[in-house]
């Protein structure tokens, strides 16, 4: 590599000056020079660095900018010289990452300089900004020199005779010469290289290592290497310490100060047997624990009420939000692992407290049970009492710290289930499993633990909501084989269902050829839905004649009796039971008892009975002993007459359908009178309104219905509050008063009346060719203020494009002030505030061969993070009623906001670029800050704004220029039209 030295070069020591760390940015440096600074170079038989015409070193003004390094890495400082020769030709100052020849290219002949310059390496070097992964500050491992080059500026700075040399650069003093002896009081020195220290009469040479011998003198003992386990043959006993062999204990080990067998502290030790023990207050196994056997010397017990479900959360945080509580919770447990949230839309959350004693001492127990409205990665929205079906009547606040479970969903089936279980509280004891939970009543379980009887029950398949002991299910269900194997002497399998079964449906679906059907010959498919939709009833898969199956309605009486009865199935204590078959039962006889092919004067007709109520040897027999164990007897009808407490109600039943066919029910607690009749008459005489009119027709008074269907409808007056009209042909001259909501639909013209309804203005939609046009008459204003949360300002009017015919002018323009990194937006509502304070984003631009960090002004939607870029990030609003996340927040950030004043009022020198200009666009720049200048990319160069100058700026696009530039250079298109110094 051909390199320039030191005597090929020369700058004053005054001349450059260069701070590292700038504004605390490891990555960021002030590179300045003095007013009228220059550097002097000559390298022979190189063209350009040779003598001028006048055979006097070639020199070139020096400048130097403030620099954001692109990389952490190692910088070199370099002055790159122009290898034409131009009037007032400038050198530059620039930092590359690896050391370059004079030509540019690094030891590798890769070319890393642009070839239109030279380079002299000035001798410095900068560390890296992060070593090892750890971000530190940049210091200097080689200072700069400011070249040897003899010339009579050099000679007159002072030549190499000198004993020391003042470095202006960097403001360090270099001693030429040895010390030989000097007394210093004191000594401070940021790096100090010494090669013998002497104390004491002995000397040190070193700092000591693994390496070291043990009996070193000359080492210097750190604490790393006293204390930081660099012998590996020793544990240390007062120092935390590891070990990476094994270390065995004979006798035992003792933890803490105070270890005293089965009472306190913590230990290991072997009994007199060789057996050993740990004797300790906790052990936890992170993953198994494995003995064999265990002796548990403590109860423990859970207060309240389990409930095992599809979720839950310990509420943390609460944020109020509209139309819920956002309930945010913990998403790491106590062993660091994370947790994810188990809720789900439309879930109904649970939280239920029990016995909890307030500061006063009483009982504030704490209960809600809540829709969940939305769900996010670390919360949970819980509804509010905005909508009375969101919530349980009688539902607190939520509270942080609330345990929070899971208890159904509104729509989706597999999170409908839950199993509770109790010990305490209403109802208890009791263990539930539930199903079909789709709303906050309960519904009934499928299967409980009786709370009176110590009994496990489970829901009767033939008649939901019913329940049975769990031994009289089987019992009923190994009765229903017993009677079906004497009839047919062969295996069979009971299926339940919800439908009437086909061949199309299950389980007959499935068995697809006839070898498959002969297995399942004589199966038993038993429907347990509701009467109405054909349950009750059992079906036998059966051969037909022509070799066919299908399922064929069972109506021998035993197996009806066998499959419906369990519904009512009780047995006496003893577990016995009777069956009396076609005769009258004679006593005794005891619940739950049966009677076959009963027949009773004509309320019976070769029924199935069950015994409800017991009699005993010797007392005489009673019907009403006795009540019907099938869901309907053979008679075809039913009449029943209620009369209770708040209601009365006569029905006549089909007893094949289990339908009301004719009755009516008259609820005084509603209010109601509900009446069932294919035919209805009514005749009435008397009535402040009567029932029908004179002429016989229903009195439109009583008229309360969804719908009404009619070919023609006259009346003086409709009230219709909560009805909705649909396809309606309004004619002739109609008038519509009132408040008119949510209308919508197709409009020709909608004119604006005054007080006294004359026209005074309107919209017309039009149609100009394929052009639709909506034409205002009038003016068109906008009145009062927008007011919310955020701050109060005057409405906007958002359009696309405006084409003004007429004048046009405004009262303010959008401001921006810009301080460093940071701009601060003026919108309608911040005119006094601090403004939305926006961070910029940033661009590296290209200039004189030098990278220059640049931060980007925005100038329309200041903020706007999309598809179009990235527009900068909003830090504040000024606005403490707000924070990110909340839709107030929102309309803060001011979303399609042009800008047209940019105010600089900077601490530090910087340089930006405009962008977001659309096309065609102008605006104002004023540097506000006195002394401090700052730099603007604009189409020709990055041009300097002193402070307190104004200048102008128009923006085109650049391709419209020749020679053009892209569109994506920094700065392409913005034009400078000029500038004035306003000395205030």
């Amino acid at each position: 590599m051909t390199e320039a030295s030191a005597s090929n070069y020369w700058i004053s020591s005054t001349a450059l000056s260069i701070t590292l760390n700038a504004m605390g940015d490891a990555d960021y440096i002030q590179a300045n020079v003095a007013s009228g600074a220059m550097i002097m170079c000559y390298m022979r038989n190189i063209d350009g660095l040779g003598y001028d015409a006048g055979h006097n070193y070639r020199r070139w003004n020096l400048i130097a900018n403030p620099t954001y390094f692109n990389s952490t890495t190692e910088k070199y400082v370099y002055a790159a010289i122009p290898r034409k020769q131009q009037d007032n030709g400038t050198a530059l100052i620039v930092f590359p990452s690896e050391r370059v020849d004079i030509f540019g290219k690094s030891a590798t002949e890769v070319q890393l300089g642009s070839e239109d310059y030279y380079y002299f390496f000035l001798g410095g070097v900068i560390s890296p900004s992060v070593v090892g992964g750890v971000l530190q500050n940049r210091t200097w491992t080689q200072r700069v020199d400011t070249g040897k080059l003899a010339s009579d500026e050099a000679i007159a700075a002072g030549g190499d005779n000198t004993w020391w040399i003042y470095n202006a650069v960097d403001d360090t003093v270099t001693f030429l010469k040895a010390i030989v002896r000097a007394a210093f009081d004191n000594i401070e020195a940021k790096y100090a290289t010494v090669k013998n220290l002497i104390i004491g009469g002995e000397t040190l040479t070193g700092v000591a290592n693994d390496e070291t011998p043990k009996n070193s003198r000359v080492d210097v003992v750190t604490p790393d290497y006293l204390f930081g386990n660099s012998d590996a043959r020793y544990v240390r006993k007062d120092i935390d310490d590891r070990v990476s062999s094994i270390l065995t204990f004979l006798n035992g080990v003792h933890f803490g100060e105070d270890f005293e067998k089965d009472l306190h502290g913590a230990g290991i030790y072997r009994d007199e047997q060789g057996s050993w023990h740990i004797d300790t207050d906790y052990i936890h196994a992170r993953k198994k624990l494995t003995a064999e056997e265990v002796e548990v010397m403590k109860t423990s017990h859970i207060k309240g009420k389990v409930v095992n479900s599809a979720g839950g959360f310990v509420i943390s945080r609460i944020e109020k939000i509209a139309g819920a509580w956002r309930c945010y919770f913990v998403q790491q447990d106590s062993e660091g692992r994370r947790v994810y949230n188990s809720m789900r839309k439309n879930d109904l959350a649970l939280c239920e407290t029990f016995n909890l004693v307030d500061a006063g001492g009483q009982l504030s127990n704490h209960y809600w049970h809540r829709r969940v409205t939305d769900v996010g990665t670390d919360y949970v929205d819980i509804a509010d009492n905005t909508k009375a079906e969101d919530y349980a009547s009688g539902s607190d606040v939520p509270q942080v710290g609330d345990e929070v479970v899971q208890l159904g969903n509104l729509t989706f089936e597999d999170r409908q289930s839950a199993i509770i279980q109790s010990a305490a509280g209403e109802g208890a004891p009791y263990f539930k499993i539930i199903k079909g939970i789709n709303s906050f009543t309960l519904p009934d379980p499928i299967f409980l633990f009786d709370k009176q009887k110590f009994e496990i029950r489970v829901e009767t398949p033939a008649n939901r909501g019913k329940y049975i002991r769990l031994q009289d299910f089987l019992d009923t269900m190994q009765g229903r084989i017993n009677a079906v194997q004497q009839q047919s002497d062969k295996q069979l399998v009971i299926w339940f269902g919800d439908v009437v079964p086909t061949l199309t449906t299950d389980p007959a679906n499935e068995w697809t050829d006839d070898a498959t059907k002969e297995l399942h010959e004589h199966d038993i498919y038993y429907n347990r839905s509701y009467v109405e939709t054909g349950g009750g009833r059992a079906y036998s898969f059966e051969r037909n004649p022509d070799g066919s199956f299908s399922w064929h309605e069972i109506t021998d009486a035993d197996v009806l009796k066998s499959l419906e009865a369990a519904k009512r199935a009780q047995d006496t204590a003893d577990g016995k039971r009777r069956m009396f078959v076609h005769d009258q039962p004679v006593p005794p006889y005891d619940k739950g008892d049966q009677w076959s092919n009963a027949t009773y004067g004509d309320k019976y007709n070769n029924d199935l009975l069950v015994c409800v109520r017991p009699k005993a040897a010797g007392e005489p027999f009673d019907i009403e002993d006795w009540t019907s164990a099938q869901h309907y007897t053979t008679k075809q009808f039913q009449a029943e007459f209620n009369v209770g407490e708040k209601r009365i109600s006569a029905v006549i039943r089909d007893l094949s359908t289990g339908l009301k066919r004719v009755g009516f029910n008259l609820d005084g607690e509603n209010s109601t009178f509900d009446i069932v009749a294919d035919t209805f008459k009514v005749t009435t005489t008397t009535g402040k309104v009567p029932f029908f009119t004179s002429g016989e027709k229903l009195n439109a008074y009583f008229i309360d219905a969804k719908s009404i269907v009619a070919e023609g409808i006259k009346a003086q007056t409709i009230d219709a509050e909560g009805a909705t009209f649909q396809n309606i042909t309004v004619t002739g001259e109609s008038k519509f008063g009132g408040e008119l909501d949510g209308a919508s639909g197709t409009f020709k013209v909608l004119r604006c009346l005054n007080s006294n309804r004359e026209p005074t203005g309107g919209i017309y939609f039009e149609e100009r060719g394929s052009q639709a046009i909506m034409a205002m008459e009038g003016d068109l204003g906008m009145r009062k203020y927008v007011e919310g949360k955020f701050r109060k300002r005057l409405p906007r009017f958002y359009a696309k494009d405006v084409w003004c015919q007429g004048q046009f002018g405004h009262y303010a323009k959008i401001c921006a002030v810009v301080k460093d990194d940071m701009m601060y937006v003026h919108h309608g509502g911040h005119i006094e505030t601090n403004g939305v304070k926006v961070q910029l984003p940033t661009v590296t631009v290209k200039s004189g061969g030098s990278d220059i960090v640049c931060y980007k002004i925005p100038l329309y939607a200041p903020g706007y993070h999309g598809a179009d870029g990235d527009n900068g990030v909003v830090r504040d609003v000024d606005n403490p009623a707000l924070h990110p996340g909340l839709t107030d927040f929102e309309r803060e950030i001011p979303y399609g906001a042009p800008i047209d004043m940019v105010i600089f009022n900077c601490e530090q020198p910087h340089s930006y670029v405009f962008f977001e200009m659309g096309y065609g666009k102008e605006w104002v720049v004023f540097n506000g800050k006195d002394n401090v200048e700052v730099y603007i990319c604009d189409h020709r160069e990055i041009r300097k704004l002193d402070g307190g100058w104004v200048s102008h700026y128009l923006y085109v696009n650049p391709l419209w220029l020749t020679p053009s530039k892209s569109k994506e250079t920094p700065g392409a298109g913005i034009i400078y039209t000029g500038t004035v110094d306003f000395d205030w």
